[in-house]
């Protein structure tokens, strides 16, 4: 009985005498929480700048405390420190698509936006394609005029040549030689010069020859469109009473045009003839600037109207077509300057109100503009193109309607023309475009082939076709017509060539649309849709400095668009300058305040900033405008704020709404970003560091020397090993080493630095002994990382014993200087596999590697190593400054 006394006493006083000491340790020991910045793959280990890596700064404590030694890991495991998330991945931004009325590309028609994920699935063949037109039904009227080209017609031979007959001979064909052919017949006494051709090829049929008039019983110039039309000039004579016939007789002229390709000169001259005899009058200048805009005569064009200005000419129709003629040249202002003056000399002018209507519509205000189109249908138009103005009006409402998105009433209002005129070209083109934004494709497929009968070589024609094809699915036909389109109409070349460009885009050729995009800028580069297309593909290509100047151009020709300011945005943000992305999107919502993926944008913008609540607050409008990748910058914005359980609500939400999109750039970042947050919810760390000398270290560390080995003791950098190497041990290396738990565990790293005089080699292992036999425990595995004397980071595993399966491996583009710092590891990737991977600085380095011998980690003890050796009689001399260990709670 006394003896069991005695042993409870005993137990008791030893148990008091451990509480005793531990208080005084206790009240000396100082816990420090080191806060460093985290990324996704590990946790660097940095020290912030109050806390210095060697000596401990503690402003709470007494002067005679304030540095203290601390050694042994904190009697609790800390937190990791947060994780740094990368940046959230930008939005992906519409594109707009090409339009069958070009004029309707503009902002607030939104059903030209293509959604970025139904971008580059199109299908285009390896070749290039031509002129050749494919064979589907857009293209089959083409292909129709095509083979009626290549048919022969037999032609009367009077309608070619000119002839003469001489009396008792058969008549004779060939070209008459004479000056003033035409004037022959107020000629009498005067020989006709004559060289015979074969009717058969044209050739000459000997040489020319001279017949007096005596000896011809007839002869004739060729019955050809341009003797018809020099004939009935010639009979209108000189006077001025001819004026109003020779203006009647340009419009007949310019009517024949396209047919016959003479005709626009022949026009031209008659109409200069009646302006002349008219004494210019404004109905025939009107006349002849119309000519000269169809003949690309620009410059003839404006001669006429600065003519017209200086000399006084107050006509308001005149003004109007002046004015449209500024319009096209995107002098937007000075088409304001002459309709206002036009409408101060009257109200009732249908022209007046037309042009008013076409620059509300220019500036996209919609409703307006078919308001004022409309009541020009009240009053008259004046000569001499009242039925083509009549048209020209009936299409501008059509194409208002369409940008109203009221496609069956532009429907109706080309078929009122069409009644009228059935082929009217610009009619035509509403209505193919009118079905192709009801989505009536097969109507608009009718449409464009009727357009192409009446118009096969017209370009714009050729490019509806090439659109309808694009939105039928028909990437090789639309590629075929527009190319065609860019081929054919050399002055419509620039929207075609926009064209070819998106169907690239599309197919996922970036290179071939970016080189088809300068070659429109090339052809104008002053076009604001080339300038779009082009600073798009530019940012795209990483270019953001060429695509902010490129984008910044369209921005002053063509004014504020929600696509165009978003683009610039994008271009800014990548450009590190996310004020100037924020002020670009501000301005793209004063224009659409409901567009979810500019709040996405201008989220974004705030969270590189620094506002977090203003991130916040846009990022929410965002998603609740049903942008769910808006959510993914909502998980990283509350995280920031320390809401790690509202982040990962986040998180998942984007899980949730990408479903089956798991490689979607923002689905895969989510799921990294919640893997990295709750894999460091799940651990923690602790933190050893080593400041000023005391007798020995603690807390589980033990000294690694022996007599022969390099000195391990504390100074004011930590742990120093130095001295010279002059005896070694088998399996030991001169340092410090603990024990660490196997169960749970996730890292471990040292923080090190050597000076100029080390000629060695120093770093970390991780070693799991095991009996072998006699021979006692041995390793059985072993993960070494080291700094070697030429500065090279090596590696080499051990596994089972004697099986090397890394053996000094060089990690690549890592190198230590001598008198740096650097952090070496070993990290766990899994629990069953026995996979690792070494960590410098606090990254993954090198190649995973599976340890077969550590597949069952949870039950084994190991022994973390930290240590510095050289070869014997070199010297050695390295600082250990820090340990961090990361292992399950």
């Amino acid at each position: 009985m006394r003896d069991q006394r005695e042993q409870i006493l005993f137990v008791v006083v030893l148990v008091l005498a451990g509480w005793l000491t531990y208080s005084r340790f206790d009240e000396r020991a100082t816990r420090v929480v080191l806060r460093s910045a985290g990324q996704l793959a590990s946790v660097a280990l940095e020290a912030p700048p109050a806390v210095h890596v060697g000596r401990v700064v503690v402003d709470d404590l007494p002067g005679s405390t304030r540095d203290r030694p601390l050694f042994a890991p904190p009697r609790e495991l800390l937190p990791l420190d947060p994780v740094t998330l990368p940046a959230p991945p930008v939005p992906s931004l519409p594109v707009r698509r090409p339009a069958m009325v070009p004029s309707l590309q503009g902002e607030f028609a939104k059903v030209y936006r293509l959604q970025p994920e139904d971008m580059g699935h199109l299908r285009l063949g390896d070749g290039a394609g031509g002129s050749d037109v494919g064979d589907d039904e857009v293209s089959a009227p083409s292909d129709g005029g095509a083979a009626a080209a290549t048919d022969e017609v037999v032609r009367p031979p009077e309608e070619t040549y000119d002839w003469i007959e001489q009396t008792g001979l058969r008549r004779i064909y060939g070209r008459i030689l004479n000056d003033d052919p035409h004037g022959l017949s107020k000629r009498p006494s005067e020989p006709i010069r004559f060289q015979q051709v074969s009717v058969t090829n044209g050739r000459p049929l000997g040489a020319a020859f001279s017949v007096a008039r005596g000896e011809l019983a007839g002869f004739a110039l060729a019955d050809t469109f341009e003797n018809r039309a020099i004939a009935k000039s010639r009979a209108l004579g000189t006077s001025v009473g001819s004026a109003a016939s020779r203006k009647a007789l340009a419009l007949e002229l310019l009517a024949s045009w396209p047919a016959e390709p003479q005709a626009l000169e022949l026009a031209e001259a008659e109409a200069e003839r009646a302006h002349a005899a008219s004494g210019h009058d404004p109905s025939t200048a009107r006349l002849l600037a119309a000519i000269r805009r169809r003949a690309h005569d620009l410059e003839g064009e404006i001669s006429l109207y600065v003519t017209a200005e200086s000399e006084g000419w107050a006509d308001a129709p005149l003004y109007c077509d002046h004015a449209a003629f500024a319009l096209s040249m995107g002098l937007v202002e000075r088409a304001r300057e002459l309709v206002e003056q036009a409408g101060a000399l009257t109200s009732t002018s249908a022209e007046v109100r037309a042009m008013r209507g076409r620059l509300l519509l220019h500036d996209r205000r919609y409703e307006e503009a078919l308001v004022t189109l409309r009541s020009a249908t009240q009053v008259s138009f004046s000569e001499p193109f009242v039925d083509d103005q009549r048209n020209a009006l009936a299409v501008d409402i059509g194409t208002t309607l369409i940008a109203l998105g009221r496609p069956e009433e532009a429907v109706e209002a080309a078929n009122n023309v069409l009644l009228k005129q059935p082929d009217q070209r610009d009619a035509l083109n509403l209505l193919a475009a009118a079905h192709a934004a009801a989505n009536e494709l097969d109507a608009a497929a009718e449409a464009v082939g009727d357009l192409l009968t009446v118009a096969p070589e017209h370009g714009p024609s050729l490019t509806n076709a090439a659109v309808l094809a694009w939105r039928q699915g028909d990437g090789e036909s639309a590629l075929r017509l527009a190319q065609t389109a860019r081929d054919v109409d050399p002055f419509h070349a620039v929207e075609p060539t926009l064209v070819v460009g998106f169907l690239h885009e599309d197919a996922g050729r970036p290179q071939q649309a970016r080189d088809d995009y300068a070659d429109a800028l090339r052809l104008d580069p002053g076009d604001p849709e080339a300038l779009y297309r082009m600073g798009r593909v530019q940012r795209l290509d990483g270019d953001a400095e060429g695509a902010t100047a490129t984008l910044h151009k369209a921005l002053r020709l063509r004014g504020p668009e929600v696509l165009l300011l978003a683009e610039l945005a994008l271009a800014a943000l990548d450009l590190q300058r996310p004020e100037a992305a924020a002020r670009y999107c501000k301005e793209a919502l004063r224009l659409e305040g409901d567009n979810g993926r500019v709040h996405w944008l201008l989220g974004l913008s705030l969270l590189r900033q620094g506002d977090v609540g203003g991130a916040i607050e846009a990022l929410d409008r965002a998603a609740s405008e049903g942008e769910a990748g808006a959510h993914s910058a909502l998980g990283v914005a509350h995280y920031l704020r320390g809401d790690e359980q509202v982040a990962l609500e986040h998180f998942d939400e984007v899980a949730r709404a990408f479903a089956g999109r798991s490689e979607h750039p923002v689905a895969v970042y989510a799921d990294d970003a919640a893997a990295a947050i709750r894999d460091n919810l799940s651990k923690r760390q602790w933190l050893d560091r080593f400041v000023r000398s005391t007798s020995q270290l603690q807390r589980g560390w033990e000294e690694r020397q022996w007599d022969g080995s390099p000195r391990v003791f504390l100074d004011g950098v930590g742990v120093r090993v130095q001295g010279r190497m002059e005896k070694t041990r088998e399996n030991e290396r001169p340092g410090i080493q603990r024990p660490v738990e196997g169960r749970g565990f996730f890292s471990a790293e040292a923080q090190l630095a050597c000076t100029v005089g080390h000629q060695g080699r120093y770093g970390v292992a991780l070693t799991y002994r095991q009996a072998k036999g006699v021979l006692g425990r041995l390793p059985k595995a072993e993960l070494d990382i080291w700094v070697g004397e030429d500065g090279l980071v090596r590696t080499s595993v051990l596994d089972g014993f004697d099986k090397l399966v890394v053996d000094g491996a060089v990690i690549e583009g890592v190198r230590v200087e001598a008198g740096e710092s650097v952090t070496l590891g070993v990290e766990r990737l899994d629990l069953v596999g026995g996979e690792f991977q070494f960590l410098v600085d606090g990254r993954r380095v090198g190649e995973p590697v599976v340890v077969k011998a550590l597949r069952t980690f949870d039950n084994n003890q190991f022994d973390l190593l930290v240590y510095a050796e050289a070869a014997p009689g070199r010297m050695v001399d390295a600082g250990i400054s820090l340990v961090r260990i990361v292992q399950a709670p």
